[in-house]
C-alpha cells in the first residue's frame, strides 16, 4: 500500500477521479456551487463549496484525510461556528453523514458526501422558519457522549430504584465518594438517609471509599414544568437552585425531572454539570457455575509477578478469602512484571497485593503474613504460616521454590495444591496440580516432569530470580507477556479444581506451554501434556483396640480437666 502522506502524489489518477466526478456532481446540482480546490496549511487535499437550500445558502469545507481513500472525508461548515445540524460534532464541527469512518470503503468518491450533506441540510430545514427531522443511523456510545466530560456519576440499577421512587417536595441526603483521575472526577453515590438508611452501597470497596474524598449529596424531585438551576455562575446557579432546594452545605446537587437525571457538582466559586452514566445491565459476567467461588478460601504463597497475576484473577472471579504469604518487599525492577505498580514500591508484596484485590472486589478478606515459607522464621510464626494455610480449599504455589514445595506437599494429602513456573527466557512454563487421592504424591509429579525433560535430551530450563538465560550471544529475559501467559491457564487449572468439576476441565494434572522457539518448543503456544501414574493406595493408619482407644482419650480429657482446673 502507497504511503498516506500526500495521497494525491502517490494516486493522481485518484486525485483526478474526485476532481472530476466533483464537477459532474456540480453540472448536475442546482443546489451545488464548487469553489476552490486546495491544500490547507497541513498540507491536506480541501474542496470548498456551497450549497442553495433555496432560503438560504450555506458554505463548507471537504477535507480528504491523509489516509484516503482508506479512510472518509470530512464536512466541515467553512464560517458559521454555532450548531448547524442535529447531526454534528458540537458548534463548528464536522456534520455526521452517511457515509462515515465505521461504514467507509474506498470505493466511494468525496462527491457522496458532498450529497449527502446537502441531503441533511435540506432535510432539516425544508423552508423557512420549518425544522425537520432526519433519521440518524449513527448511534453514539456512553464513551463518544462523556469524551469532553470532566464530572460523572455512576448509576447502578439499585440506586436507579430509588430515585424512580423518591416522589415530590421529599428530598435525601447522603454521601458520595468522589475519585480524581488525570481531568476526570468520578463520583459515586455511597449511602443516602441517616446511616444509609435507605440506600447503601456495597458494590463500591471500602478500600476505594477510603481512598477518595467523600462529598455531601442531595437529591430531589421537581415538577415537570420547574425550571432548572442556570450554571452561568455561582451566584446564578444558588439564585435558581435555592428554590428547589439546594443547600450550601450540598456539594452534589441531583435534580429528578421527567425522567431524567440532572447533576450538578457545587464548588466554592463555580458551578460544574456532571454526566450521569446509566446503570449497566444486570448480567454476571463469570457464569452462576462460578458462585461456589465466593465460599472458597485461597493460599497464595508468593506474591511476586506469577502469584501477584494470579491472585487478581481469582478475586475477578469471585475469591473473596486469601491467605497471602511472601516476605518480599516491591522495589521499582519489579514493576516491569508484576500486577502492582510504582504505588505500591518499598511495600511489602503480600500487603499491596492484599489492597490490590480489596481494590477489585468489595468483601475481599486478606490474611497478610509478610513471612518466607520455609525461610529463617521463629517457630512460632512457621506454626502461624502452616496454620493459616492449613484452613484453605486451595494452595497456589507461585515461589518455584523446592524448599517452599517440600513443605507444601506436608499439605497435599488434604488440601488441593496448584504450582506453576516461568521458565529461563521466557521460552514457555508448566502448570500442575494436585488433588488428594487424584494424583500421585508432588515429588513424583515433579520427577515426571524432570524425565519428560531427560527423554527430549533438554535440560529443564529452570529459571534464576530474572527469569532469564543466555541462547548464544543473546540474553533471554522472561517479559509481562511471558508471565501472564503462563499465569491464565494456571488459573484456569486453579478455578477448575476450587469447583471440583467432575469430570475435570483438564484431562492431565501437568502440562508444559511453549511461548518462544527453541530447542524444545518448535513454536509458540504448542502444548504438552505429562502423562502421571497411578496414585499409589493410601496406606492405613494402624488400628487401635476399643480399649486402647478409649485409654488414649481418657488422657485427652484428663488433660482438659486439668487445664480447667488450673
Amino acid at each position: 500500500m502507497a504511503s498516506h502522506d500526500w495521497w494525491y502524489f502517490d494516486d493522481p489518477a485518484r486525485f483526478k477521479l474526485e476532481r472530476e466526478e466533483l464537477n459532474e456532481l456540480a453540472a448536475r446540482s442546482e443546489w451545488l456551487t464548487l469553489g476552490e480546490l486546495r491544500v490547507n496549511g497541513n498540507l491536506r487535499l480541501e474542496q470548498e463549496f456551497e450549497v442553495n437550500l433555496g432560503h438560504r445558502q450555506v458554505a463548507f469545507i471537504l477535507r480528504y484525510p491523509d489516509s484516503f481513500p482508506f479512510s472518509p472525508p470530512s464536512v466541515f461548515p467553512r464560517d458559521e461556528q454555532y450548531r448547524l445540524s442535529g447531526h454534528q460534532y458540537g458548534p463548528g464541527g464536522e456534520l455526521c453523514l452517511e457515509y462515515r469512518a465505521d461504514n467507509w470503503s474506498p470505493e466511494f468518491k468525496g462527491w457522496q458526501l458532498v450529497q449527502s450533506a446537502y441531503n441533511l441540510l435540506s432535510g432539516e430545514n425544508p423552508a423557512p422558519g420549518e425544522r425537520g427531522e432526519v433519521p440518524s443511523a449513527h448511534a453514539l456510545t456512553e464513551g463518544q457522549r462523556t469524551r469532553t466530560s470532566a464530572s460523572r456519576l455512576v448509576m447502578n440499577s439499585n440506586l436507579a430504584v430509588v430515585f424512580e421512587a423518591l416522589p415530590e417536595g421529599f428530598p435525601i441526603t447522603g454521601d458520595a465518594y468522589v475519585n480524581i483521575r488525570s481531568q476526570n472526577r468520578v463520583f459515586f453515590i455511597t449511602s443516602l438517609g441517616e446511616a444509609g438508611r435507605f440506600y447503601n452501597d456495597e458494590s463500591v470497596p471500602a478500600l476505594i471509599r477510603e481512598d477518595g474524598l467523600q462529598r455531601t449529596v442531595r437529591i430531589t424531585r421537581v415538577d415537570a414544568a420547574a425550571m432548572l438551576p442556570d450554571t452561568e455562575t455561582r451566584e446564578v446557579f444558588v439564585a435558581t437552585a435555592a428554590p428547589l432546594g439546594w443547600q450550601p452545605e450540598d456539594q452534589l446537587f441531583v435534580v429528578l425531572q421527567d425522567g431524567e437525571i440532572v447533576v450538578y457538582r457545587v464548588y466554592d466559586t463555580w458551578v460544574d454539570n456532571v454526566t450521569v452514566l446509566p446503570p449497566e445491565p444486570n448480567v454476571a459476567r463469570s457464569g452462576h457455575d462460578h458462585e461456589p467461588l465466593n465460599a472458597k478460601r485461597v493460599g497464595m504463597v508468593g506474591c511476586g509477578s506469577l502469584g501477584s497475576k494470579v491472585a487478581a484473577m481469582l478475586a475477578r472471579v469471585g475469591v473473596v478469602d486469601f491467605v497471602l504469604v511472601d516476605d518480599d518487599l516491591f522495589l521499582p525492577g519489579n514493576v516491569e512484571r508484576n500486577d502492582l505498580d510504582w504505588r505500591d514500591v518499598g511495600l511489602h508484596k503480600a500487603s499491596a497485593v492484599g489492597e490490590k484485590l480489596q481494590r477489585i472486589r468489595t468483601g475481599v478478606k486478606t490474611n497478610v503474613l509478610r513471612r518466607q515459607l520455609g525461610g529463617q522464621e521463629s517457630s512460632t510464626a512457621s506454626e502461624g504460616t502452616m496454620a493459616a494455610l492449613s484452613h484453605c480449599d486451595l494452595i497456589f504455589d507461585a515461589t518455584a521454590n523446592p524448599v517452599a514445595a517440600n513443605i507444601l506437599s506436608q499439605f497435599a494429602t488434604r488440601i488441593p495444591v496448584v504450582w506453576a513456573e516461568i521458565y529461563a527466557g521466557g521460552v514457555g512454563g508448566m502448570i500442575a496440580r494436585h488433588r488428594p487421592g487424584k494424583e500421585p504424591p508432588m515429588d513424583l509429579m515433579r520427577r515426571a516432569v524432570d524425565n519428560w525433560f531427560r527423554e527430549k535430551d533438554v535440560p529443564v530450563p529452570r529459571a534464576d530470580v530474572d527469569y532469564g538465560q543466555r541462547q548464544g550471544d543473546v540474553t533471554m529475559i522472561a517479559d509481562d507477556a511471558d508471565v501472564s501467559a503462563i499465569a491464565a491457564p494456571a488459573t484456569r487449572l486453579a478455578i477448575d479444581t476450587l469447583l471440583a468439576r467432575e469430570p475435570s476441565y483438564f484431562p492431565n494434572s501437568m502440562y508444559i506451554i511453549g511461548l518462544s522457539p527453541c530447542p524444545l518448543f518448535e513454536q509458540p503456544f504448542v502444548t504438552y501434556p505429562i502423562d502421571l501414574p497411578e496414585p499409589p493406595p493410601v496406606a492405613e493408619a494402624p488400628a487401635l483396640s476399643d480399649d486402647e482407644r478409649r485409654e488414649e482419650l481418657t488422657r485427652i480429657v484428663d488433660m482438659f480437666q486439668r487445664l480447667r482446673n488450673a
